[in-house]
């Protein structure tokens, strides 16, 4: 069994941070959405505080499982709310293999919603999602590695609260970006 754990405090003093004025406008289209600009100001009393820890097991000698998770708590005591940008809870459990000739395994990423938020950086909530990577390979020659992989096999549709939302279309308001779908891909890897 292979374990490993981290925990972490940061003070951070004159931490710049983007703030929503709206005794200002924009000096270019100032009609169009979002009308008040961002202000970059230096925050006083600001933190970060989290942890990330692994595990992983063999079930037998071909087989494991593997599981990780990462969460991060930040706060902006000087208007006693959430730092911008901090990523939700998540945590991956990956089930594989690994042989001599081949490898796969599948991988079960969640991730929490995100309700800790920066309302002054104009930051909104996102919901929280789970996906499914499968990834596999061979190993045709020494050192060499030809590989597949399915990233969210079954197409879900979900925001990364870490993506900015943004508008893009006339009358369609302010939408997050969508993160890709269902994803193809090959590669091949040789060591020197």
């Amino acid at each position: 069994m292979k374990y490993a754990a981290s925990v972490y405090y940061s003070d951070l003093q004159n931490f710049i941070v983007g703030i929503v004025d709206p005794t200002k406008t924009r000096k270019f289209m100032p009609t169009a959405q979002p009308v008040n600009p961002k202000v970059f100001q230096n925050l006083n009393n600001a933190y970060r505080t989290g942890f990330e820890a692994s595990f992983e097991t063999a079930i037998s000698t071909d087989y494991y499982f593997k599981s990780e998770m990462a969460y991060v708590y930040a706060k902006n005591k000087d208007l006693d709310e959430s730092l911008p940008l901090t990523p939700p809870f998540n945590t991956r459990l990956i089930l594989g293999t690994t042989k001599e000739k081949y490898w796969a395994n599948v991988q079960y990423n969640i991730t929490s919603s995100q309700n800790e938020i920066a309302p002054s950086f104009g930051e909104t909530s996102t919901d929280g999602y789970q996906t499914v990577d499968i990834r596999f390979g061979f190993k045709p020659f020494k050192n060499a590695n030809l590989g597949f992989a399915a990233i969210n096999v079954f197409d879900k549709t979900f925001n990364n609260h870490l993506n900015f939302s943004f508008t893009n279309q006339a009358n369609f308001g302010r939408v997050p970006i969508t993160e890709p779908g269902r994803n193809l891909t090959a590669f091949f890897q040789y060591n020197f």
